[in-house]
């Protein structure tokens, strides 16, 4: 028979889990109530660095190095491998942008001759334009600043997780109850491999659609062939 000391003693990890969860599940409740990117972008950073911490594994098994000195190869090898796609193509994209710039002032013209040919037309985008220009602007400017701060932001969880991933496995831990972790920490492993498989698997139906994008826009003779062919890979979407 269990006396009430004994029941309070084991109903109490149960009600400090029933706890725990409950406030993880609030917070993020509250997160993607006020800051709904907040989540994506954290979740992006965590596929980052997944796909870091296993590329730099993997250099380093090949290369009988320390899994510090993979990660920083993998980085370094990444980032001289953009910079040479931009500087290869950066010439014809250059070329691209003046023959727009050229063909504008025509289009412009000629869109400017329809639109006073007729009056119902050019009343109604004006109507429709009107003030418009400066609030797009704006728009257009803050989108930019804070596509560039999300990507900074994933960079360094990226970064800083790969290299150490126990300091966010431990600041996830921490939110739970002693008694959850143990099986936490086990949900946290295989979500990693799980992710890391499908990241794999993601990064060679790209490639694949990449690579077959770019060989058919060369050959029937597309300008700018392997650059829409990286393009092409990279908007690639799993199934």
């Amino acid at each position: 028979m269990i006396d009430d000391a004994d029941a309070h003693h084991v109903t109490r990890p149960w009600n400090r889990r029933a706890a725990s969860l409950a406030a993880l599940g609030v917070i993020l409740l509250v997160l993607l109530l006020v800051a709904p990117d907040v989540p994506l972008v954290v979740f992006a950073g965590f596929l980052m660095a997944v796909l870091i911490s296993a590329s730099g594994s993997w250099a380093a098994e090949r290369l009988s190095i320390s899994r510090g000195f993979g990660i920083a190869i993998f980085l370094l090898v990444t980032v001289l491998a953009l910079t040479g796609f931009i500087l290869a193509f950066l010439p014809a994209i250059l070329r691209q942008t003046n023959e727009f710039v050229e063909q504008a002032p025509a289009a412009i013209d000629a869109l400017r001759n329809l639109v006073s040919d007729a009056p119902w037309l050019e009343r109604m985008l004006s109507g429709a334009f009107s003030g418009a220009s400066g609030a797009v602007v704006m728009d257009a400017v803050g989108v930019t600043f804070s596509s560039l701060g999300n990507i900074v932001i994933v960079l360094f969880i990226g970064v800083v997780g790969a290299l150490d991933p126990d300091v966010y496995r431990r600041g996830m831990l921490s939110l739970l109850a002693p008694s959850l972790r143990p099986r936490a920490r086990e949900v946290i492993g295989e979500v990693g491999e799980t992710v890391r498989s499908w990241l794999v698997a993601q990064l060679i139906a790209m490639t694949f659609v990449g690579v077959l994008t770019g060989l058919g826009l060369w050959a029937i003779g597309v300008p700018l062939a392997l650059l829409l062919g990286f393009i092409a890979g990279l908007r690639n979407r799993p199934a």
